[in-house]
């Protein structure tokens, strides 16, 4: 049976359903509700709802538009003027389903009937939506190692976090990013500056299209089921992948591209190495420090810019969050050869389930603290000050030094007055943030060695009584 794509609206006193259900036998129509329940039968199209409220057993109004195939069912309210909340969230209104539990034994058996690997339910490893595990890896790992840098049944988390960060110092490129330092006057500048499409939405005008009901409609109404740990998995991942979302929106002008999925993938850390966070700070420093080591354009100023878009959007709320994970589910599904879309599996699908259904409340003390939030530098351990403090002093020098050559192809090299006058502002800006940093960590060391000899100090006259006691013993 095929669930159709459907739309609920309301009045005070009205609930209105649509259905789009092209070329159906009206004879064969089956239509009822049942307080909050709503069953919709016409072969081969199926459909049960419940909704946060009850209606009246009777339908006050019905019509077919057979050009579009559209039904139209309009229900009273067994309570006028009650509100429905969240019907927008149509994956609230489906059918619910219990989340199954892996309780069975999976065994696998090299060929003289060795077990190599045993999967259940208590000894499944930490990795995908919320750490939970339960997903048959063995029987995916060894095709799709180019999506995963880690085998999480060989590499448990905090072995994956360690080989991350390996990998992430390995990496980074000086060079790179001391060119895209450069680039920030042109190219980059304009990537800045373009407006993203989230600045101009009003929460209240979100709405799901079409094409997103088509997948919104046919994912189950799972419960969850999360510990604590789990949900601080959910939430902090769920920052760490939109924000690898964001990068490469703006990047692409928020067209996206053919390496759209491979961005994603390389940013978001939980996505490539199945890790995890302990906060949203880390989960933001965790995309900043990968925006900087492998794409394409690696500008710091680029990645703040990418952070404001993610507050844009985890202000704009829920629909705005799924509508930016449908988007990355079809990212993936598009990828081709790539078969990134494993990763829908892995975390996608269950993030737009479980976003349609979450405790706000807990959401929001997430989102104030991402608010709240401001990233600098030195939160990012690449020594950035220190790597455009030295470009920037090479580049003037060597911008002087080709002044003062006769060589009229030397004197050609030589930088607008312009850029010159910006490297010059960005050098004294960074020459004095460096300089007040050292008197911090003067400061600092100082009032530390000033604790440790007040300490010393108190240390030895503890022991006088007992250096008096001894002299006085000696005298007797």
């Amino acid at each position: 049976m095929i669930v159709p794509r459907f739309f609920l609206t309301q009045t005070s006193d009205t609930v209105t359903l649509e259905i789009t259900a092209k070329y159906i036998k009206l004879n064969e129509l089956e239509f009822f509700i049942q307080d909050e329940r709503i069953y919709f039968y016409c072969n081969p199209y199926h459909l049960k709802l419940c909704l946060p409220g009850a209606l009246k057993d009777e339908v006050m109004h019905s019509k077919y538009d057979s050009d579009k195939g559209i039904l139209t069912f309009v229900m009273k309210k067994a309570i006028p003027g009650e509100h429905f909340k969240n019907l927008d969230m149509i994956i609230r209104l489906l059918t619910p389903v219990n989340e199954k539990k892996k309780i069975d034994r999976v065994l696998i058996l090299d060929d003289a009937d060795n077990v190599m690997w045993e999967d259940t339910y208590e000894t499944a490893h930490k990795y995908g939506f919320a750490m939970k595990g339960l997903y048959d890896f063995h029987r995916i790992i060894n095709e799709y190692v180019g999506i995963f840098k880690v085998d999480p049944r060989i590499n448990d988390l905090e072995e994956r976090k360690k080989l991350q960060s390996i990998d992430e110092k390995t990496k980074f490129n000086v060079e790179h990013y001391e060119a895209d330092f450069a680039e920030e006057e042109s190219l980059i500048r304009d990537i800045i500056q373009v407006d993203s499409p989230w600045s101009r939405i009003l929460k209240i005008s979100l709405a799901f299209v079409d094409a997103e009901l088509d997948i919104l409609k046919d994912l189950p109404n799972k419960n969850y089921n999360l510990s604590p740990e789990q949900r601080v998995y959910c939430y902090t991942s769920l920052i760490d992948i939109l924000f690898a979302y964001c990068y490469d929106a703006r990047a692409t002008c928020f067209e996206g591209n053919c390496e759209s999925g491979w961005t994603i993938t390389e940013i978001a850390a939980s996505l490539g190495w199945l890790t995890g966070f302990d906060s949203p700070k880390s989960a933001i420093i965790s995309g900043f420090r990968r925006s900087l080591i492998y794409p394409l354009f690696r500008n710091y100023n680029l990645s703040l810019k990418v952070f404001e878009d993610l507050k844009i959007i985890l202000n704009l709320g829920e629909v705005c969050i799924m509508k930016c994970l449908l988007q990355i589910y079809n990212i993936f599904i598009r990828g081709g050869d790539c078969c990134r879309y494993i990763l829908n599996d892995i975390f996608i699908k269950d993030y737009i389930i479980y976003v349609g259904k979450w405790d706000s409340n807990e959401w929001n003390n997430i989102v104030k603290e991402v608010m709240d939030m401001k990233i600098e530098k030195k939160d990012l351990q690449l020594s950035l000050d220190e790597i455009e403090t030295q470009f920037l002093q090479r580049v003037l020098q060597e911008n002087v030094d080709s002044d003062d050559e006769i060589d009229e192809e030397a004197g050609a090299a030589a930088l607008p007055e312009d850029i010159k006058k910006t490297f010059r502002e960005k050098l004294n800006a960074l020459e004095k943030n460096l300089v007040e940093e050292c008197q911090l960590k003067l400061t600092e060391g100082l009032s530390n060695l000033s604790l440790d000899i007040n300490n010393d100090t108190q240390n030895e006259g503890d022991y006088k009584p007992d250096i008096v006691n001894l002299e006085k013993n000696n005298h007797s």
